[in-house]
């Protein structure tokens, strides 16, 4: 009787819990549109990484330019649509709800455009070329997804550990060691 007074009968509870059920269906329903595209996100990376790695092979030195073109056109032909399609799945409030969903896919392309630019130019791309790169924005208020910061920055430290801690970087210091030593010989004959 008490939880009749209350306003609390077992229609008005069953009906706020039912509002609540559903709220939590579509919550499911919208992390698994999220994970859907993240899985195919993530197979996407890993096959432009597996490509780059070609050049510690035997002879990938010489195979850059191709390998480099080969994973830029991976990139140019996924990425764009399946940001895209999480920019359409989570709205802007939402984005530090779900980001970490996306989050390590962000960092390990990040590795992929930057080392892409510094294997065909020498040089570091910044966070908003970056972002250009991925079809992302560094802008908060734009429609496309946001590229946040901390995903550029992990992905530069991944990029450091592959120049500095790989076999790259000894054979590129080897090459020019080895072509300084043969311009110093030819001018000395």
């Amino acid at each position: 009787m008490a939880a009749d007074n209350l306003g609390c009968g077992g229609d008005t509870i069953t009906a706020i819990f039912g509002s609540f059920q559903k709220d939590l269906e579509l919550e499911q329903e919208k992390r698994e549109d999220i994970r859907v595209v993240v899985k195919e996100l993530d197979q996407t990376v890993r096959q432009m990484i597996t490509t780059l790695q070609s050049i510690h092979k035997p002879g990938g030195l010489s195979k850059v330019t191709e390998l480099v073109e080969q994973t830029r056109a991976i990139l140019k032909q996924t990425i764009p649509d399946l940001y895209s399609k999480l920019a359409e799945t989570v709205s802007k409030a939402e984005f530090y709800r779900y980001h970490d969903h996306w989050k390590f896919c962000t960092q390990k392309l990040t590795f992929v455009v930057t080392f892409i630019e510094f294997l065909s130019t020498g040089k570091l791309l910044l966070w908003h070329e970056a972002a250009d790169s991925l079809s992302l924005t560094t802008d908060r208020s734009s429609d496309k997804l946001y590229y946040d910061l901390e995903d550029y920055l992990h992905g530069l430290v991944s990029l450091s550990n592959e120049l500095v801690g790989s076999d790259l970087f000894l054979e590129s210091v080897e090459a020019i060691i080895g072509s300084c030593f043969l311009y110093s010989r030819a001018c000395l004959l």
